[in-house]
């Protein structure tokens, strides 16, 4: 069990996630900013979670990529209807521009 402090915060211990850095929630073509919503602080912070991950990663932190995705197969019955019924388009559907990661966020260019 870590105790101490430095313990806890030691790199080896710790990771960064970085967490539905996706079209839908960050481009201006997205389901997000078509719903009205300014997606612009998104777009803003990419350099600096950029940097973020360079440095966790040089430090020897993990760092997981996580991301939602939506379909019929996976979403409650519930949420299924409530797409259905919208008049806007839905977030992160599974295979689409949208739930890909959004310019310079994917895994593989970390």
């Amino acid at each position: 069990m870590l105790t101490t402090l430095e313990e806890k915060v030691d790199p080896k211990h710790t990771a960064l996630l970085v967490v539905d850095m996706q079209n839908d929630f960050c481009h201006e073509r997205g389901v997000t900013a078509l719903n009205g919503a300014d997606v612009s602080n998104a777009q803003t912070m990419v350099p600096r979670l950029r940097h973020l991950i360079d440095e966790a990663k040089r430090a020897g932190m993990l760092v997981a990529f996580i991301r939602t995705t939506h379909s019929d197969r996976t979403d409650s019955e519930a949420r299924v209807e409530q797409r259905r019924l919208r008049q806007h388009p839905h977030n992160c559907v599974e295979g689409t521009w949208g739930a890909d990661w959004y310019t310079g966020m994917a895994p593989a260019e970390s």
